[in-house]
């Protein structure tokens, strides 16, 4: 089914992909009865019960609402097995494309926050929670308008649960403590995860990150940490909302106004520079053995370059001439050396190597005299090391694919 294939159940038009998810493809089309340009939500072939369970829920919830800052449902139905939704088109991007580009001005992440503060108190209100909060169910159209998206796994309170008593669902890095303890999530889980998202727009980088399981488990030990370069109305509000009980969270209503205060802030005069977040590689394991050669037990080439670079990043120029190729043969070598340790980035800038981990480098040259001709630095390197061998390892987190 697409532009020029066979209309879904006869009416709907498939255009193109505009996205897709672990249970369903949402694609741009053209309603023929009645010439509008709409999005069809195609779940997979072969959808289990417990999808089919989460469709029904979306389109029962959203059928009751009615709200500027939701995506209005059109239509429901199944064509060749397959479950659909028909929606209101929203033309535009996703608050996670703009956020790959890079952070957002502080004015307009106050009126988004605003906006979908005001959604989800009136979601709430119905007693509907949406627990799935994050930039890719956000919607921004090309006039800046933004739409909440996605009730796929939204629940009305008091209603039986389609996960069992101790399972959390939603999306690691921006659940709130209390999903994660599989516990009861109520308007105070949104006001959390509503909090984390509005952190990220600011700083462009998710608070908790790695695995599911570690981004996840982060909250239950620490608070997000809110950037002392925010002005105070902004560290006061993201702070209040990601409090870990959450019955000392401010409520939706609350959080909008809060949040209108911000905006009257303005805009930023001291945010540090950020790079966009999605350009980083995911971190991967690397090891790396460079032997040094057998008749010259001095460091190679290679090894000199790397003890250059790590004594230039973290001990000064003091540390630069210890590793100077005339420094080591100013020195005598009477025996092995103990090993030095010396972290390396891996990235191409400290920033870098903060996002992606670093190396440790250890490098075992020959042991300096003792005498006059000793460095000093040398001397405190050599103190309670281990017994030497040839080889310099390199190992840690380097740059792999997403």
């Amino acid at each position: 089914m697409g532009t020029t294939g066979t209309p879904l159940d006869g009416r709907y038009r498939l255009g193109d992909l505009l996205g897709t998810g672990g249970m369903a493809d949402v694609h741009r089309a053209v309603d023929l009865r009645l010439s509008r340009p709409v999005a069809v939500k195609l779940f997979h072939p072969k959808a289990d019960g417990a999808t089919i369970a989460r469709l029904e829920t979306e389109a029962r919830l959203l059928a009751g609402l009615s709200h500027p800052g939701l995506v209005r449902l059109y239509d429901i139905g199944a064509d060749d097995s397959r479950p659909y939704l028909v929606m209101q088109l929203v033309d535009g991007s996703t608050l996670r494309g703009h956020l790959d580009r890079g952070v957002l001005p502080a004015d307009s992440v106050a009126r988004f926050g605003m906006r979908l503060a005001d959604t989800l108190a009136y979601v709430h209100s119905r007693g509907i929670v949406h627990r799935d909060l994050k930039p890719s169910n956000i919607l921004i159209d090309h006039d800046g308008t933004c739409f909440l998206a996605d009730f796929g796994i939204a629940r009305a309170m008091g209603t039986e649960r389609l996960t069992s008593a101790g399972h959390c669902v939603g999306t690691a890095a921006y659940l709130a403590p209390e999903q994660v303890r599989g516990a009861e999530t109520g308007p105070a889980g949104d006001v959390y995860s509503l909090g984390l998202v509005l952190l990220e727009c600011l700083t462009g980088e998710p608070e908790f990150t790695g695995s599911d399981i570690e981004a996840a488990i982060a909250r239950l030990s620490r608070s997000p940490r809110i950037p002392k370069w925010l002005p105070r109305v902004w560290a006061d509000t993201l702070a209040a909302m990601t409090l870990r009980e959450p019955a000392d969270r401010p409520d939706m209503a609350e959080v909008a106004r809060r949040l209108a205060h911000c905006a009257l802030r303005g805009p930023l005069a001291r945010r540090p520079a950020v790079a966009p977040t999605r350009q980083v590689p995911a971190p991967r394991a690397t090891t790396v053995r460079i032997p040094l050669v057998a008749a010259d037990k001095r460091p190679t080439n290679v090894l000199r370059a790397a003890l250059f670079t790590g004594a230039l990043l973290f001990g000064g120029l003091a540390a630069v001439t210890a590793t100077l190729p005339g420094a080591a043969r100013q020195q005598a070598r009477p025996q092995e050396a103990p090993a030095v340790v010396v972290p390396v980035p891996l990235g191409p800038s400290p920033s870098a190597a903060t996002r992606t981990g670093a190396a440790t480098v250890v490098v075992r040259p020959p042991t300096p005299a003792r005498g006059r001709g000793s460095s000093t630095a040398a001397r405190k390197h050599s103190k309670g090391a281990t017994k030497a061998d040839h080889p310099v390892e390199v190992s840690g987190s380097g740059r792999g694919d997403d």
